[in-house]
């Protein structure tokens, strides 16, 4: 019974912090992909556990509601971990598009990964946290955000926000900006020296941070 009582606390501990959990293991320098699945993990080998202990206090004698009853406590754990936070289509996606690198872009000058963004754009405010965290997991990364604005008021907003080692500044060719991007804002781009990388905001889901990252 204690050990029932103590995977229940588990439970609740795992479901409670499941953010938490994640966002520690990327502090931990693991990889994008296993600091999402993780979290996931706990709550099946949690379900698993669970039904196994559930089991001995069965008086259930019909096999098959017996079995139901059992694969409804092994599912539960996940299930409720799944509707309180969600997998959405876009965030294991590595997809992107490659294009030839235009060495005269001085918006990609002596930049590893560009983030291209417009004023007021709420995904665009968004994608900070996790490009702060790319910053802070690779030193040497040299990140850059343009902002497609005229008005030099329009990078403040981003400044206070971003890592102080992440460049901000105004877009310097907009029309090509926005033809990269494809009018799709936040949009992230890796340079290479032939060519470049871009992935819209969709796509850009923890197996692209990993395929970015270990392309370092």
């Amino acid at each position: 019974m204690k050990s029932l009582i103590l995977q229940l606390i588990l439970l609740i501990l795992t479901l409670f912090f499941f953010k938490a959990l994640e966002n520690t293991l990327i502090s931990w320098n693991f990889s994008w992909t296993i600091s999402k699945v993780f979290p996931y993990l706990v709550l099946i080998i949690l379900g698993f556990t669970l039904s196994r202990k559930i089991k001995k206090f069965f008086f259930i004698k019909i096999p098959f509601l017996r079995f139901i009853l059992l694969l409804i406590i092994f599912l539960a754990p996940f299930g409720i971990g799944f509707i309180l936070n969600p997998i959405y289509e876009g965030d294991f996606s590595k997809n992107g598009t490659s294009i030839p690198n235009e060495q005269s872009l001085s918006d990609f000058k002596a930049f590893d990964l560009v983030v291209i963004t417009i004023p007021n754009c709420p995904f665009c405010h968004e994608s900070v946290n996790a490009i702060n965290l790319i910053q802070k997991r690779n030193p040497k990364l040299k990140i850059k955000y343009v902002v497609c604005a005229k008005e030099s008021r329009e990078i403040e907003p981003y400044k206070l926000k971003l890592n102080s080692s992440i460049q901000v500044s105004l877009c310097q060719n907009l029309d090509k900006m926005i033809t990269i991007s494809k009018g799709s804002f936040p949009c992230f781009v890796k340079i290479n020296t032939n060519d470049i990388y871009t992935w819209s905001n969709d796509n850009f889901g923890v197996r692209a941070k990993d395929i970015l990252e270990s392309e370092i």
